[in-house]
Order: C-alpha cells, then sequence, then structure tokens
C-alpha cells in the first residue's frame, strides 16, 4: 500500500500554462492509493484518457473515482447507454427538492417522481433535497439532502427468486425496507459505504454516512413488528445487529464496527427523519 503525496517519488507534479500546479497519482497494479482527506466523497470528477482527475488535477485510480467519472470512451458511452436502455431498476416514487442524476452516458438530468432509475445511475441530492426510490424487487430506499449515492447492481429474477442488490452510498441519510432481495441471503442485498459493507437479510433501518466517510446504521420494525437482520463489517472484523433500534458505528474501514447500541425512536427520527420522510411506502 502507497501513500502518495507531493513529497513523494511515487507521484508527478506539473504545471500548467498559468503555473497551477497539478499532483499525478499513480499506483502500481494491486496496490492502493491512500489520500490524507476524503475529498472524493463529494469530488467532482472527470477523465483525461484512461485516468481520473479532479479539476485541481487529482488522478485517484479505482472503483469509485472510475463510477463517478463516467464512461471512459465513445465505445463505452454507447455500450452503456444500451444497457441502461434495457431495462430500469426502479421508479422514484418521491422527491423533495433538488435531486439530480448522472446517468451512464454522463448526461445529468433533473429527477422528477415517476422517472425511472437504472443501473451506473449517479443519485446526487441538494440541500434540502431527498428521493424516495421503489425498486424492482420491491424495495425501498431514500435518500436525504446532501446525500450521493450509486445505483452500482440490481438483478432480479422474479421466477428463480433470485438476484442481488448492491448501492454505494458515499454521504447523507439514508432509509430503506428489504424486498425480495434481501430474503435469499445475507449478501444479497449490500450498502457499500467508505468505511464499511452492510449486509441486509429481511430488514428496515436507517443510517448515514458523514462527510469523512464515518457512518451509523440502526435496525427498526418492519411491518408486523418484524425484525430481520443487518450485518456490518470491514477489513477488521463485523458485527450482526437482529433487535429493534440496535445501532452500530464504523469510524475507519481498518478499524472494527463498534460494539452494538440501542438508541430511542426520537433518536431514530432525529438521525434519519429527513430521508425517513420520503421513503415509499
Amino acid at each position: 500500500m502507497n501513500v502518495i503525496t507531493p513529497d513523494t517519488g511515487k507521484g508527478s507534479l506539473s504545471s500548467n500554462s498559468n503555473s497551477d500546479e497539478k499532483l499525478v497519482l499513480t499506483a502500481e497494479p494491486g496496490q492502493d492509493i491512500v489520500l490524507s482527506e476524503p475529498w472524493f466523497l463529494r469530488a467532482d470528477f472527470d477523465r483525461a484518457g484512461p485516468d481520473i482527475r479532479t479539476p485541481d488535477g487529482v488522478v485517484p485510480k479505482g472503483e469509485t473515482a472510475s463510477i463517478l467519472a463516467g464512461p471512459r470512451t465513445d465505445v463505452q458511452t454507447a455500450q452503456s447507454q444500451g444497457a441502461a436502455q434495457v431495462e430500469p431498476i426502479g421508479t422514484v416514487e418521491t422527491i423533495e427538492g433538488s435531486v439530480e442524476v448522472t446517468c451512464a452516458d454522463g448526461s445529468k438530468v433533473t429527477l422528477r417522481a415517476g422517472d425511472a432509475v437504472f443501473q451506473g445511475d449517479v443519485i446526487e441530492t441538494g440541500d434540502g433535497g431527498a428521493v424516495g426510490i421503489i425498486f424492482a424487487d420491491e424495495s425501498a430506499f431514500s435518500l436525504g439532502e446532501d446525500g450521493l449515492m450509486v445505483l452500482d447492481e440490481m438483478m432480479y429474477d422474479p421466477g428463480a427468486q433470485e438476484g442481488e442488490s448492491a448501492i454505494l452510498l458515499l454521504q447523507g441519510a439514508f432509509t430503506f425496507v428489504s424486498g425480495q432481495i434481501a430474503k435469499t441471503g445475507v449478501d444479497a442485498m449490500v450498502i457499500e459505504t467508505p468505511t464499511a459493507t452492510i449486509g441486509i437479510r429481511g430488514s428496515a433501518g436507517g443510517g448515514s454516512v458523514n462527510g469523512i466517510g464515518q457512518m451509523t446504521i440502526a435496525i427498526a420494525n418492519e411491518r408486523g413488528q418484524i425484525v430481520g437482520e443487518v450485518t456490518i463489517s470491514t477489513d477488521a472484523g463485523s458485527q450482526t445487529i437482529n433487535q429493534a433500534f440496535q445501532a452500530i458505528s464504523v469510524g475507519s474501514r481498518a478499524g472494527s464496527p463498534s460494539e452494538p447500541f440501542v438508541m430511542t425512536a426520537r433518536q431514530f427520527g432525529e438521525a434519519f427523519g429527513d430521508a425517513m420522510k420520503s421513503l415509499p411506502n
């Protein structure tokens, strides 16, 4: 694992015609780049050839930046457009304030109630914004204000009752009610955050990712007072919660999840209420 800074020999530092410094970060295959600040959680990315760069000239390698930067070539653009337009994976049920989606072809539009969403969509809510989505497997998900998420994967076969669902949640408060996919296994419905992987099985709950990537998640009752199960995993270990209003917090991907603690219903509402108001019934 490498830490790349302007003072190391692993990166290259160049200046443009206006003498503005640009830092180019590269990593050897199989190695990671570790940044001193989690600026990428809300960064705007552009492609420069095969790489990703920010307007300030930082070029991180990695899956997150690659997704947020959009298609790499015209061929990939055409392929992603074709794939995305085959079938939507969900429908916007509720909208509050400003909510934008960046599609797989790189276009950005304002979302409205009734709009379809597709695999690969990057959804961003503004100040006071929120969105609620019903997915193909009947799961529901909402994202509160100043949030950013990627609809990374959704495959569901209702006949075989098999599928996989993955959301990349980079920032913001969210709530969810699991659907058919989550019944097939604890790893079938997953929410990826900067610090933890959340495996959901037959449950409802809420969570939040703050500006530096720290995450909190709590489980709640579903209809009929049923409580499912959520497993939170990091590189250092995992914890499972399966009682109403149990919660876990995670500060670092390298650290262990906290011991389970209990939220009151009021604390749950205060933490995730803005997102919960937009959660489809």
